[in-house]
């Protein structure tokens, strides 16, 4: 069931981050960040009834406030990136960063994955890479900026699974809420001193709330998923979120997909596998 989850948690993640990206390219990133994170934070609260009830101690709302810190930062910087750069290239780098985090941090946790469970891994991480192989021309045209802001992206997003973690079995979603009041309040504020965040309406205030709602599901499954099994494992198959982004790209923006970025996308099939049976 973890590994399942932790796939859904992939699929949806890249399909939210896929309307991000698109919508960041009309707007600033501020303000799909502020938009996405106030509807996942509102669909969030509003099923929160619908939800078996849950005993939440003060430390995992404080771990949730912290997971909730790094988002902010994370989705900020990753926006920034697919708004400036190109999509195909953006994702994957990230993703690599924000799978490898968990790793480290669970193996320093203690967790000791099976053989095939660490075969998993280590096929996982570099089949992202390939994933993100592109003609050499893009790749130079990326600009230093936009890659340091992949890089921190994908830093600040393996933070907050390794936080989200750290909260107990039995809180339920709180942290999650926790998480998103605080990247809400941080973002908003910062936005609004600086004058960052635009009106937003029509079509574009859709995609924005479709994204938030997604990446809140997203991170919903993901919860659960490291509930039920092992961070490193549950991370690192979330991390493979591109797969899906890169095939919106290719399928809505035309982005062409190469050899490699297909043997990548088998790569990771067989990753999974791997996990699952571990």
């Amino acid at each position: 069931m973890s590994v399942l989850l932790a796939l859904g948690s992939a699929v949806v993640f890249g399909l939210a981050d896929f309307l991000g990206g698109v919508a960041s390219r009309r707007t600033t990133a501020w303000t799909v960040v502020i938009g996405s994170q106030f509807s996942g934070g509102l669909i969030l609260v509003l099923a929160l009834p619908l939800l078996p009830s849950a005993t939440v101690q003060t430390s995992d709302l404080l771990w949730g406030a912290a997971a909730g810190l790094a988002g902010a930062v994370a989705l900020t910087q990753f926006f920034r990136a697919l708004a400036l750069g190109t999509m195909s290239v953006v994702a994957p780098i990230s993703a690599v960063i924000s799978g490898g985090v968990p790793v480290v941090a669970g193996f320093a946790l203690g967790e000791r994955p099976t053989v095939l469970a660490w075969s998993g891994i280590a096929l996982a991480l570099p089949a992202i890479a390939c994933i993100s192989r592109e003609h050499s021309d893009v790749i130079e045209k990326t600009r230093p900026d936009v890659l340091v802001s992949a890089m921190l992206g994908g830093f600040g997003f393996g933070v907050f699974f390794v936080l989200l973690d750290r909260t107990g079995d039995g809180a339920g979603i709180q942290p999650l809420i926790s998480a998103r009041a605080t990247s809400v309040l941080i973002i908003g504020a910062i936005g609004l001193a600086t004058a960052r965040l635009e009106p937003v309406r029509g079509r574009l205030l859709g995609i924005i709330a479709v994204s938030g709602v997604l990446d809140m599901t997203a991170n919903v499954l993901f919860l659960y998923s490291v509930r039920e099994g092992l961070l490193a494992l549950g991370s690192v198959i979330a991390a493979m979120y591109p797969a899906s982004t890169l095939v919106l790209a290719r399928t809505v923006l035309g982005e062409r997909l190469q050899r490699v970025q297909i043997a990548g996308l088998a790569m990771a099939a067989v990753a999974v596998a791997l996990v699952a049976l571990g």
